[in-house]
């Protein structure tokens, strides 16, 4: 084999190990969510009620339909589309496998997600149920979770409830208040700091939340509340009671949730 020949092969073995090696340069994530105690707030402000006199108190009853949680290396400006590397890392058991067809409306079929996630109980239920495995993914680094809610969404099927709220009463009865929230067809939080994955890395993405004195059980309240304490809140809050036709073109009115939304980390084995 002549000189130019064998230089020829050495590069084509260089190149075919260099792919191998960036191939296999995998790492692992698992995830799981975290019913904060009360004394963590995660940073989240109540919602002060200026015309009304309503004191909050605890759900007993918190649930979301959840079709995919993923861990994203970064969104776009607008919070809407995924950047760069994406790795699922959970998927509702009832969904097909490439999400084609999965959704909470009928249009999805037998890959309808009817079951609301029961969050109303402590992190090892909760955890137990997701039964969440490792899942491989590239090394790099993420910043963002994000979890999809919806599945296929379309103009006729976008009101679909998918989240719900609510208490039980002395005598057991169940009040239970369905709403579809201003992010039910995706949510997005940003890692409390980016979780950088080398190779053979594995690692655990933990979703915290709350929803201590959260309820607001009136039916003077309505969808839009009088003054929020935090402007950015607004879309955390809404009412599941009677839908009343007034001169601002209809609202829903309370019992009403104040959800925290979720506040996820991340940490290396």
């Amino acid at each position: 084999m002549n000189a130019k020949l064998l230089i020829l092969a050495a590069l084509i073995f260089s190149v075919n190990v260099s792919c191998k090696k960036e191939e296999e340069e995998k790492g692992k994530a698992i995830v799981a969510f975290d019913n904060a105690t009360a004394s963590l707030r995660l940073g989240k402000p109540k919602l002060r009620l200026t015309e009304n006199d309503v004191t909050p108190s605890t759900p007993d009853i918190l649930g979301l339909k959840i079709v995919a949680i993923y861990l994203v290396e970064d969104v776009d400006e607008n919070g809407e589309d995924n950047v760069g590397m994406v790795a699922r890392l959970w998927t509702n058991p009832v969904c097909d496998s490439d999400l084609t067809y999965c959704g909470v409306s009928d249009d999805a079929g037998e890959y309808q997600v009817t079951d609301y996630f029961d969050f109303a109980r402590d992190s090892d239920e909760v955890n137990e149920e997701l039964n969440a495995g490792k899942k491989e993914l590239n090394v790099g680094t993420y910043r963002y979770i994000r979890a999809d809610f919806a599945g296929k969404v379309t103009d006729d099927n976008d009101d679909v409830p998918n989240f719900r709220f609510g208490k039980i009463d002395a005598d057991d009865t169940e009040r239970i208040y369905e709403v579809r929230p201003s992010w039910g067809n995706g949510y997005s939080a940003k890692l409390a700091e980016p979780i950088k994955i080398a190779d053979g890395d594995t690692v655990t993405v933990t979703i915290a939340y709350t929803y201590e004195d959260s309820f607001y059980d009136s039916t003077e309240i309505r969808n839009t509340p009088a003054e929020a304490a935090d402007e950015d809140d607004s879309g955390n809050w809404f009412c599941g009671g009677e839908e009343i036709e007034d001169d601002s073109g209809g609202s829903n009115f309370g019992p009403c949730m104040q959800f925290s939304g979720f506040t996820p980390s991340a940490a290396k084995e």
